[in-house]
């Protein structure tokens, strides 16, 4: 079998190759831009300077998200989509103790911190760009809670 127009296959292989290097980049303004609205805030980060930290052009910064502020938003969202999958996962790895379920999870948000800075933006009360965030992960943080609260302890 095989192509009747080899050229054909190889012009997969390369738009596959043009895919994952957009994506690539795409990913670095993301994690460029989460870095620059937790060191510098969003009112004072340019996306200029998110482009430079990504090593991108500022157009491209565009093409991809279309505005500073959907970026915040897609830089969010993807925080707390990653920390709602590492909560999750790591508190499934502590067994049935509700301690030790609490202890994961408390190691599990220190560790997300340190990887995700941007975080530190829902803690700050000068930030209305981010009420909407707020509100959702205090739905979170209750939800996992209750999972918590619900379980027996066992201090053995």
């Amino acid at each position: 079998s095989g192509c009747a127009f080899p050229f054909m296959g190889k012009q997969r292989q390369y738009e596959k190759q043009r895919q994952r290097a957009s994506d690539r980049r795409r990913r670095a303004v993301l994690d460029a831009a989460g870095l620059c609205f937790a060191q510098q805030g969003f009112q004072r980060t340019t996306t200029q300077s998110i482009a430079v930290r990504a090593g991108v052009s500022k157009g491209l910064v565009f093409h991809f998200f279309g505005s500073k502020q959907a970026l915040l938003s897609e830089v969010v969202e993807d925080c707390l989509q990653a920390w709602s999958l590492l909560t999750d996962f790591r508190a499934s790895e502590s067994g049935e103790s509700a301690l030790a379920e609490l202890h994961m999870l408390f190691t599990a948000s220190f560790d997300f911190v340190e990887q995700y800075p941007v975080i530190s933006l829902l803690s700050r009360p000068d930030s209305d760009v981010l009420t909407k965030y707020r509100k959702e992960l205090d739905t979170r943080n209750t939800d996992l809670k209750g999972k918590i609260i619900y379980k027996p302890l066992d201090y053995t």
